[in-house]
This record gives structure tokens, C-alpha cells and sequence, in this order.
């Protein structure tokens, strides 16, 4: 039979127990200390579209997952001379993006993720935009091209990165072939032949996790 003074401690050390298993489960641990992740999405390539882009993905993922991510504006105000030309996974982009995965520039990537302070860095590079037809109306546009010009729409491939911390450790890469309309916007609904930004914010929120729903 217990003694009084060994029975309230094992009472106690019970009770410190299922607090320890219900808090555990009610608030799983992150390698961030407890804290959504942050994630920012950039432009690998200083032009208009590629940065609208990088900003309906950003949006996207904002609407679809629980991570903290970083707005344009924020990013603008942390990187200088953002956006910049950032050395991707490609040698060559006119038709076709040549893919070359061991040509980024991780020096670069690095020095990205620490003026950011991002727990994950998304680049995205879209460095040509193809105009819908035919095989011989196939041209190369630039973002003014595509706003003059009356079409139904542009595609895009596009080429992406996610680069996590610490170690800047390559999490995703992938391609993919968006839309966007005269105005250069980007398309966010699923479109024959083209990713739906929603599709692209999806695939990203699920590597990096904490997606809301069902997913």
C-alpha cells in the first residue's frame, strides 16, 4: 500500500504525462521551432510576365496552404535590384527550355536565401513565352510583344526550383507550361495544354507542407 508521500508524486507525474501526449498531438513539432514556414516565391529572370507570375503563385499558395508567404513587395524590399537575373537549371531557352539542372547557381541561391530569411525559396525561371498555333507560328514574345498583340493566348513553359534551409538542399524541380492572356496575366484555371497556377501553388504547398483541407 502507497504512503501518502509516494502517492501524490506518481498522481503528478501521470498528470504531467497526458498533458505532455495532448499537447504533442494538439500542436506537432516543425523544424522551425513550432512556426509555419516561411516561403517566398521569385523570378529567376528580370522581366514583367516571369514576375507576375512568381506573384499568382505566391498568391496561390497564400489562399491554399498555411505557410507565412512572403508578398512581393516584402521581397522587393529585402533583395536589392530584385528582380535580377538569377543562372538557372538551363543552358538555353528559345523553343524550348534546354534543361541542365547542374547550372544553377546555388553561390547565388544561398546568398538569396539568407538576405530572405525564408525557411523555403521557390524560383522560378520564364526565360521565353510561345505563342499558341502551329508549328510555324511558333515565336519567341517579350512581355510587350504580348501585350500589342490580339491573341487568344500565350504558353509559357516555365522551369522551378525549391531550395530548402539549412544547406540550401534542393527539395523540387519540375517544368511545367502555363497560359497567360493578352494582358500578360497569368492564367489560373486549368487551360488545354497548360498548368493552372493553382495546380503549380498545389504540388508547391504539399512539398513544403501544411496544405489546408483535404490535402
Amino acid at each position: 500500500m502507497l504512503s501518502k508521500s509516494n502517492k501524490y508524486p506518481c498522481a503528478l507525474y501521470l498528470l504531467l504525462a497526458i498533458i505532455l501526449v495532448a499537447s504533442g498531438c494538439a500542436a506537432p513539432v516543425r523544424h522551425d521551432g513550432g512556426k509555419a514556414p516561411i516561403v517566398a516565391v521569385i523570378t529567376g529572370v528580370p522581366e514583367e510576365a516571369s514576375r507576375k507570375i512568381a506573384t499568382t503563385v505566391a498568391e496561390s499558395l497564400q489562399l491554399q496552404s498555411k505557410q507565412r508567404v512572403m508578398t512581393d513587395a516584402l521581397i522587393a524590399t529585402k533583395l536589392t535590384n530584385y528582380p535580377r537575373y538569377i543562372p538557372g537549371p538551363y543552358q538555353r531557352a528559345y523553343f524550348e527550355i534546354e534543361v541542365d539542372w547542374s547550372h544553377t547557381d546555388m553561390n547565388r541561391i544561398a546568398a538569396i536565401q539568407r538576405e530572405l530569411g525564408a525557411d523555403f525559396l521557390y524560383v522560378i525561371w520564364a526565360p521565353n513565352a510561345i505563342r499558341n498555333g502551329s508549328l510555324s507560328d511558333y515565336l519567341v514574345w517579350t512581355p510587350a510583344d504580348i501585350k500589342a498583340v490580339d491573341i487568344d493566348r500565350i504558353e509559357v513553359p516555365i522551369i522551378v526550383q525549391l531550395f530548402a534551409t539549412p544547406g540550401n538542399k534542393v527539395v523540387m524541380k519540375e517544368q511545367y507550361k502555363i497560359c497567360l492572356d493578352e494582358s500578360s496575366k497569368p492564367k489560373k484555371e486549368f487551360m488545354d495544354s497548360c498548368d493552372s497556377i493553382d495546380k503549380i501553388a498545389l504540388k508547391l504547398g504539399k512539398e513544403t507542407g501544411l496544405m489546408k483541407g483535404w490535402w
